[in-house]
């Protein structure tokens, strides 16, 4: 009789069929709750949601190991999209007449209560509706989609590739990137696409404008009035004040030309120097600084003519709807590892691509399980190879088997017994061995 092979997972063709996962206990539909419901919700709630809606109890631990493993698998697609993309160089699909780009980051905490920056990545297309008739066009940003990762600029900027190509920046007639001007950004359009037209969002530039007219405001003397007002009512008339001057600058850096608005800021410097204010001269030098190095960027009163957004508000709002709604609730913390996995999910969800997106990742589990199985087949024949190695000294260094025979001594005859008769003695562990313990006889045979 031959030795039966050792036990060993095996998997049933149907399972395949059906798209069932080996030690997984979820049928495909159940597995898509509960990845669906722990990319949009708390884990406990999606637990909760799925024994109402379906009436499947699992384990909170369940529903985030799933939702975990299908963002895994999400982030090795796109980062496999990409070294495709730089080794084959296709050409780029084609974009729109007008699109928009836009780059920001958020901070999210992390466990041990640090604080990291997810980057979005903003894109959608541009255009002009009517909200009402009567009224003037208004510039308007549709079919918006979102990369999210915790990475560095250097690293981020490779990682959205997949989404820039599939969204066609490279052919698209007008790319305008409306970003808050940040060095890291500017780096990260010029590798993407230079040509494209840079915007600073309208309201970094107001806010900075705003700093600087407020520390001279508050330096500014008050006109004397009898009798003197209380220091409450000193405050509330300086920041009427400023509101009065800061109205103006918005409108003319809107609607006008930005050097118009940076020479008031200058002329506000020049008066804090005359009237010994080091503080507030600082704080206007930090806001001209920075306005000058973007005034290319702010001239609003031509994009608006073109048609174009200068309000980067498509990637303010992300930061809300794809990071912060899932990631920055009450208490949460993250471990960095994981970040990425939800971020992926949190993109196919909000980017309205969870079908084709949930196919791809079923199909990569069923080729991941297939190359783990092809892996096992092949250790499986190498084994027999394996155990017919010599784990002993060549045979020319031991003694031959005669000479063995011939040291021992001769074994004296035994009268051999009934029992032994009947069952003949072979080597013990032999499963053809007489005495294994299912040839046996159950009950013992007792004598007449």
């Amino acid at each position: 009789m031959a030795i039966s092979p050792p036990v060993r997972w095996a998997f049933f063709p149907l399972d395949e069929q059906l798209g069932l996962r080996p030690k997984v206990g979820f049928t495909p539909k159940v597995e898509e709750g509960m990845a669906r419901l722990g990319t949009w919700t708390p884990f406990r709630v999606a637990q909760h949601e799925l024994a109402f809606f379906l009436g499947v109890e699992v384990a909170e631990a369940s529903v985030w190991q799933l939702t975990e493993q299908a963002g895994a698998a999400q982030v090795q697609m796109q980062a496999a999209e990409v070294e495709a993309l730089l080794k084959e160089r296709p050409e780029s699909p084609a974009g729109p007449d007008v699109q928009l780009l836009s780059v920001d980051g958020a901070l999210i905490q992390v466990v041990g209560g640090e604080w990291k920056e997810v980057k979005t990545l903003a894109l959608g297309v541009v255009g002009k509706v009517k909200p009402k008739p009567g009224q003037e066009e208004r510039v308007r940003t549709t079919a918006l989609s979102y990369f999210s990762r915790l990475s560095e600029a250097e690293v981020f900027q490779q990682q959205a590739l997949g989404e820039v190509y599939r969204r066609g920046v490279e052919k698209a007639t007008t790319v305008c990137a409306v970003t808050d001007g940040a060095e890291w950004i500017q780096k990260w359009v010029d590798y993407h696409r230079s040509t494209a037209i840079r915007i600073l969002d309208f309201a970094h530039a107001l806010e900075y404008v705003s700093t600087a007219g407020q520390a001279a405001y508050e330096h500014l003397p008050l006109e004397q009035e009898e009798p003197v007002p209380s220091q409450q009512d000193q405050a509330k008339r300086r920041q009427e004040r400023f509101e009065g001057w800061l109205k103006p600058q918005a409108h003319e850096l809107k609607t006008g030309e930005a050097g118009h608005v940076l020479a008031e800021v200058e002329r506000l410097r020049t008066l804090m120097q005359q009237l010994g204010r080091p503080e507030a001269v600082k704080l206007i030098d930090k806001s001209l600084h920075y306005l000058r190095a973007r005034q290319e960027m702010m001239r609003y009163a031509y994009f608006q003519a073109q048609g174009y957004p200068i309000g980067s508000g498509s990637v303010e709002s992300a930061h809300k709807l794809v990071v912060q709604s899932r990631m920055k609730q009450a208490g949460m913390r993250w471990e960095p590892r994981h970040v990425d996995a939800m971020l992926a999910m949190r993109n196919l969800a909000c980017n309205g691509r969870w079908p084709e997106g949930w196919l791809a990742i079923r199909q990569r589990w069923q080729q991941q399980r297939q190359a783990a199985r092809a892996l096992r087949a092949q250790a499986t024949r190498a084994a027999p190879a394996v155990a017919a190695v010599a784990l002993v000294a060549p045979e020319e260094a031991l003694p031959s088997a005669s000479a063995v025979v011939q040291v021992l001594p001769a074994p004296s005859p035994v009268e051999p017994s009934a029992s032994s008769a009947r069952v003949p003695i072979l080597p013990r562990g032999s499963r053809e061995a007489g005495t294994h313990c299912w040839q046996r006889p159950l009950l013992r045979r007792r004598s007449a």
